[in-house]
Formats: C-alpha cells, structure tokens, sequence
C-alpha cells in the first residue's frame, strides 16, 4: 500500500481529500497520482482475491476501506475523472459494490482544517 511520506505530498492529498476545488495549479496533478495509485493498489488486490492470493477476511477489510475513500467528495471527483483508467471488470464491480454497500460521508464539514492535529 503506498505510504504518503512527504509532507507536500500529504498536505495536498488532504486538502483534496474534501474536493478537488480545494487544490490549485500542480495541486491537482498531485493528488489525481496519489489517488491512482492507491485505487490501481485496489484493483491489483481485487484481482489477486479473484485468483485466489488473499484470505476472503483479508480481502473484506481491503474492500471496507475502499468503500471508506468514496464517502470524501475528492475520492468521488478522482473516480469521476478516472475511472475509464482501469479495467472495465474493476469499474463494474466497485460500482456495483458501492450500489449495493454505500459509503458514509466522511469527516464533518470543517474537520479537515487542521491535517496535524
């Protein structure tokens, strides 16, 4: 999984986390790449559950924090914009599990104003 280690790299990510509107400029392009790989991260552990790699209690908890990334507005923005980036089997199934196993909206408004804290 990746781990967001730079603090450019994490400050942008959660500032878009609530939207992309929130970013500027390079901003965006930063975020759209952090998104990409944490959703093709997604895909490639969907297919390893297809082939048989991951334990189904593993891969549940893997799927819940997917579902968790759709309930902030820039997870739903980068989807949007990307999902014709990955195969069409994974955009098929994600979709239909977030039919069928909603998100929450995630964070109230205004808890994101401060990332350290």
């Amino acid at each position: 999984m990746l781990r967001i280690t730079s603090e450019d790299v994490s400050t942008v990510f959660w500032k878009g986390l609530p939207g992309i509107k929130n970013l500027e400029g390079r901003e965006v392009a930063a975020f759209m790449a952090v998104m990409a790989s944490i959703v093709r991260t997604y895909e490639t552990v969907h297919f390893e559950q297809i082939e048989g790699r991951f334990e189904s209690p593993m891969y549940a908890a893997w799927l819940s924090q997917l579902v968790d990334l759709f309930g902030h507005e820039g997870m739903r923005d980068y989807w949007r914009l990307r999902r014709h980036n990955f195969s069409p089997e994974f955009v098929e199934f994600l979709e239909g599990k977030l039919e069928n196993d909603p998100y929450q909206e995630m964070y109230p408004l205004g808890t994101y104003a401060n990332p350290g804290g």
